[in-house]
C-alpha cells in the first residue's frame, strides 16, 4: 500500500511540474494563428472608419486577402520592416483602397512595389528606396516560393 501512494505521490508531483512546459507551446501555436485575422481586422477597420458598415468591410477585407492571408501578412511585415520611406498607416491606408477598389496587389512584385511607393509619396523612389524594393520584391518571392510548396 505505501508503494502504491508512493508511486501515485511520484506521479502528481511530476505531472505538476511537466505542465507548465507543455501549455507553453500551445499558446505561442494560439498567438500565430490569430495574426493573420489582425490583418483581415485592421483592413475592414480603416474601410469602417471611412463610413462603410462594418460587415460589408469586413467582407471587402476577407475577398481581398482570399485563402493566403498568412502569407500576405507576412509580405507585408516584409515591406513594413524593409521600406524605409513607408509608414506603417501609409501602407496599410493604400492596402485598404485596394481592397475597396477590389483590386489586387503582387507584394512580391517589384514593379508593384514602385507603383505603391509612387502613389503614396506622389514622387518617383530615390535609388536607395529602388534598391530597398528590390530587395523586398526578392525576399517576397522566395518566400511566394517557399509558401507554394
Amino acid at each position: 500500500m505505501k508503494k502504491i501512494n508512493l508511486l501515485y505521490s511520484t506521479l502528481v508531483a511530476t505531472a505538476l511540474g511537466v505542465a507548465p512546459f507543455l501549455a507553453t507551446p500551445l499558446s505561442a501555436t494560439v498567438t500565430h494563428s490569430a495574426k493573420p485575422s489582425t490583418l483581415s481586422f485592421n483592413i475592414a477597420n480603416i474601410l469602417h472608419n471611412r463610413g462603410l458598415e462594418l460587415n460589408a468591410a469586413q467582407k471587402i477585407s476577407d475577398e481581398f486577402l482570399g485563402n493566403d492571408e498568412e502569407l500576405f501578412s507576412i509580405l507585408l511585415e516584409n515591406i513594413k520592416n524593409r521600406c524605409s520611406v513607408l509608414s506603417k498607416d501609409e501602407i496599410m491606408n493604400y492596402i485598404s483602397n485596394l481592397a475597396l477598389q477590389r483590386k489586387s496587389i503582387e507584394l512580391d512584385s517589384y514593379s508593384a512595389l514602385i507603383k505603391m511607393v509612387h502613389q503614396i509619396k506622389h514622387a518617383s523612389p530615390s535609388k536607395e528606396t529602388l534598391l530597398e524594393l528590390q530587395n523586398i520584391a526578392n525576399l517576397n518571392n522566395a518566400y511566394a516560393q517557399v509558401h507554394l510548396i
